[in-house]
């Protein structure tokens, strides 16, 4: 079973499109990497998966569970958190 399942999430900002049809899945003990370059979605994602943005579209399922029916302070009784970076 797939603990955090990704599928077809689309987030725009106006003109730019932040998240353009990303899937993946992470099973539990699995060790999963999201990389890429200043600006190409990571935080949104992140953003996304914690409820800071609504996707405009796709799902986002965590242990059988539709994640994006949830307010954010649901998703952290789940066990997902994030921290922020200070520079």
């Amino acid at each position: 079973m797939e603990d955090l399942s990704i599928k077809n999430l689309h987030m725009h900002f106006s003109g730019v499109r932040a998240l353009d049809g990303v899937s993946f899945t992470v099973k539990e003990g699995e060790i999963f990497s999201l990389i890429g370059a200043n600006g190409s979605g990571k935080s949104t994602l992140f953003n996304c998966i914690n409820r800071y943005c609504v996707p405009q579209e796709g799902l986002i399922n965590y242990r059988g569970k539709n994640i994006l029916d949830l307010l954010s302070h649901h998703i952290v009784q789940l066990g997902i958190a994030r921290t922020f970076q200070n520079l």
